[in-house]
């Protein structure tokens, strides 16, 4: 029962015209892209792909510059909280730096190592 109702409601082929179905007068090379939308998108996406690259480094440099004054002014016991972090700002549980940074040898695995006395939350 349900097969035929199937293929009752499965609307037969019908042949393509040899042009494609295009209007009179057309041909398939004059209505896709061809070589040139492919040289273009490429390039699209080359540039995208190139301007994320950028925008990673210039944010990785300018996250590693603020760890570095955050530690500095730490050092030197500047400000209310100088060398207390919270959540979201480098803190042990955010998976971002906990005290040490990258000129310390800390890499994002392992344990936190530097100064004994010094705390690192």
């Amino acid at each position: 029962m349900f097969l035929s109702l199937v293929l009752a409601a499965t609307p037969t082929p019908t042949p393509t015209p040899a042009n494609g179905g295009l209007k009179p007068g057309l041909s398939l090379d004059q209505v896709t892209p061809g070589t040139l939308g492919f040289l273009v998108t490429f390039a699209l996406a080359v540039a995208g792909l190139l301007l994320i690259r950028s925008m990673n480094k210039r944010l990785r440099r300018i996250r590693h510059r603020a760890m570095l004054e955050e530690m500095a002014a730490a050092e030197r016991g500047e400000g209310p909280g100088a060398g207390a972090t919270g959540p979201g700002d480098g803190g042990a549980g955010d998976g971002g730096p906990a005290g040490d940074g990258p000129a310390d040898g800390w890499r994002g695995s392992g344990p936190v190592t530097g100064d004994p006395g010094r705390s690192h939350r």
